[in-house]
């Protein structure tokens, strides 16, 4: 009986973690951007567009006394513009 169920366990922790099946595997040329980042009393907030462009890019800081929300634009895959908007 022992040995029938440690037969049995192996069985499933051999298909459990068998990565062949596995559909939630990462494609390894794929990008990760960072949407979120903080140092100390700042935190900035980060929107791409599917050309991994910064699109806007939003700065708290200071325990939330003050906050910015910068925008980007782009044309022909050239920044043609930068609009900043300050908040205190």
């Amino acid at each position: 009986m022992k040995n029938k169920f440690t037969l049995i366990l192996l069985t499933l922790v051999f298909f459990a973690c068998n990565h062949s099946d596995d559909d939630r595997r990462l494609d390894e040329d794929a990008m990760f951007l960072p949407t979120i980042l903080s140092r100390d009393n700042q935190i900035l907030t980060l929107t791409f567009d599917s050309q991994a462009r910064i699109v806007q890019l939003g700065d708290v800081g200071d325990n939330g006394n003050y906050a910015r929300l910068f925008t980007f634009i782009y044309s022909g895959g050239k920044l043609v513009a930068a609009d900043a908007v300050y908040f205190l």
